[in-house]
């Protein structure tokens, strides 16, 4: 349970004003909350400097920097200030392909624009509440790709540690 203010350190990132104005009004709602805002990746970065979020909410098209390298610099680079925060993309795109370009990219879930206040805190609640395991493989860092349990798996399945085992008897 959440008592305090600033349990819950959310960054808001996104290039447009009146949509950040439009998160904080619906952030509200968690009164724990303690919210940032960053108009871009680059500041962002540099709001993080003094501001360590549990959670991020990022714009998957802005300028100069995007969701897409913004989640990449979070999740790979060495002078990264916390690589395992969740990260939720807000897109007002809905194209083919985007939701496996921001799963791929190491973001943990993604919204559509625009938003209603019930999908946002969902989707807040959902990642915070159930966090994933965080894996490194080749050059992806992120969330574990997998939502389903890994109980019962027959033989022949991928096991999460990459193993495989044949029990006799």
């Amino acid at each position: 349970m959440m008592t305090g203010k600033g349990e819950v350190r959310i960054l808001v990132v996104d290039d447009d004003p009146n949509f950040r104005r439009l998160m904080r009004a619906i952030l509200s709602a968690i009164s724990t909350a303690e919210i940032a805002e960053a108009g871009d990746g680059h500041q962002a970065l540099q709001v993080m400097r003094d501001f360590s979020p549990t959670l991020i909410l990022v714009d998957w098209h802005m300028q100069p920097m995007g969701g897409a390298e913004f989640i990449s610099h979070i999740r790979t680079h060495t002078d990264s200030p916390n690589p395992l925060v969740p990260i939720v993309v807000v897109t007002g795109h809905a194209e083919s392909g985007l939701a496996t370009q921001i799963r791929d990219v190491g973001a943990d879930d993604f919204v559509v624009k625009p938003v209603s206040p019930r999908t946002v805190l969902g989707r807040i609640l959902r990642v915070l509440q159930a966090p994933r395991l965080y894996v490194r493989s080749g050059d992806y860092m992120g969330p574990d790709r997998r939502r389903r349990t890994q109980e019962n798996l027959p033989d022949d399945r991928r096991r999460p540690d990459g193993l495989s085992a044949k029990v006799d008897g």
